[in-house]
């Protein structure tokens, strides 16, 4: 009996766990696949937010959801490519970037943008060493005149790279780029220029449908009426329209644009204005004579151009010299019909006025090449007339 017993194995009888320790093995492996799963998760996350960061670089940092990478500012519209340089420049914020992109003026854009993100104005005068072209001549000033508007200071703007005084075009065109930004027309009572201080005023007028900022214009009739009519328009307001008491034509246009039957006191047929004139045979209304001393002029990037003319009455009337409207559709270049009010306002048959007509001034960022842009002598019986007494065409050539 004790053989038989020696020779079988031991049955090694088993202990039963306790419930709770049974039901904790019993999930162990699911504990362990969750904690696995978390650890994942958290090693696929760290990556993703660690590429998100080198993406980061490239995209706009006031607007994540506005890719501004090299490659699709270079394929996007000319018109929008300024402000994609300058936001890809905000992202990256360093001024070596810019450098590499070679094509001006997107390398200003993106040293604009780069100046705003540090806060520091003087990173533009490192745009006078890039590899563009005209960056070294013009950039510096464009890139101060861009980063001044866009922290809304155009004070920042006295002074060019050179310590220098700069013409005041580049000053004006920044009080006019805040002024339209922020809708606040205090900005453009700050430009000097008289022509541009209207198109200041009509701009932000037609934007916030306010004709009280049509009122403010001083030149350029035709232009003020143009900011009546928009904003009559806009809100389908005829009482607007009665605004346009200087131009009968303008004020019937206005109440037809509304498909209203214009007063007594419009023509309703305008009559064509004269054909630009091409050399120095002025257009004559009502044996007027407008010439001006030369119609070309030469010069460089931020110069200062006088025009002289002479107006001459011919008729047996009075007449009344009530404005110049210009017409210098060329962001670098800008005219000022100042000068022209130094004249005297009115002529007696046979009197004549002679003198500085207007001036025109180049930016610093005026490229080499010729302009071209026409004046408008304005007036006629009375302090309201606005008939076209003359009219010519004057080229400029911009060189290097």
């Amino acid at each position: 009996m004790e053989q038989q017993m020696g020779n079988q194995t031991p049955v090694i009888p088993t202990v039963q766990a306790p419930p709770t320790i049974k039901k904790w093995y019993q999930h162990k492996g699911i504990v362990s696949a969750i904690v696995l799963a978390v650890i994942a998760v958290a090693v696929v996350f760290l990556y993703f937010r660690q590429a998100s960061v080198q993406n980061n670089k490239i995209l706009n940092s006031t607007n994540q959801t506005s890719p501004v990478s090299l490659t699709q500012c270079k394929n996007d519209s000319t018109d929008k490519q300024g402000d994609c340089f300058q936001k890809y420049g905000e992202a990256a914020k360093d001024i070596n970037v810019c450098k590499t992109i070679g094509v001006y003026p997107n390398d200003v854009s993106c040293a604009i943008g780069v100046a705003v993100a540090l806060n520091d104005i003087k990173v533009c005068d490192q745009v006078s060493g890039f590899t563009s072209y005209e960056a070294p001549r013009y950039g510096v000033d464009a890139c101060r005149m861009g980063f001044a508007a866009a922290k809304q200071n155009c004070e920042l703007m006295p002074f060019s790279q050179a310590g220098q005084p700069t013409y005041r075009p580049e000053r004006d065109m920044c009080f006019e780029s805040v002024g339209q930004n922020t809708l606040d027309d205090s900005y453009c009572r700050q430009i000097s220029s008289t022509s541009t201080m209207d198109s200041c005023f009509e701009l932000i007028g037609l934007k916030k449908n306010d004709a009280t900022l049509c009122d403010k214009m001083t030149l350029q009739r035709e232009f003020k009426a143009e900011c009546y009519m928009g904003i009559a328009k806009a809100t389908k307001n005829s009482s607007i329209c009665d605004k346009i008491t200087f131009n009968p034509t303008y004020l019937a246009s206005c109440y037809q644009s509304l498909n209203l039957t214009p007063p007594p006191s419009a023509v309703t047929t305008p009559t064509a204005p004269p054909t630009n004139s091409t050399s120095t045979t002025v257009q004559q209304n009502g044996s007027v004579d407008f010439t001006l001393d030369s119609l070309e002029a030469t010069a460089k990037a931020n110069q200062l151009i006088q025009f002289k003319g002479k107006i001459v009455n011919n008729t047996s009337q009075l007449v009344y010299l009530n404005g110049l409207g210009a017409n210098l559709s060329y962001s670098e270049l800008t005219e000022d019909s100042a000068p022209f009010f130094q004249l005297p306002a009115q002529l007696k048959p046979g009197e004549s006025a002679s003198g500085v007509i207007f001036t025109v001034s180049t930016s610093q960022i005026a490229l080499p090449g010729d302009y071209t842009g026409s004046v408008q002598l304005q007036g006629g019986k009375d302090i309201n007339a606005s008939d076209i007494l003359g009219d010519q065409t004057f080229y400029i050539h911009v060189t290097k």
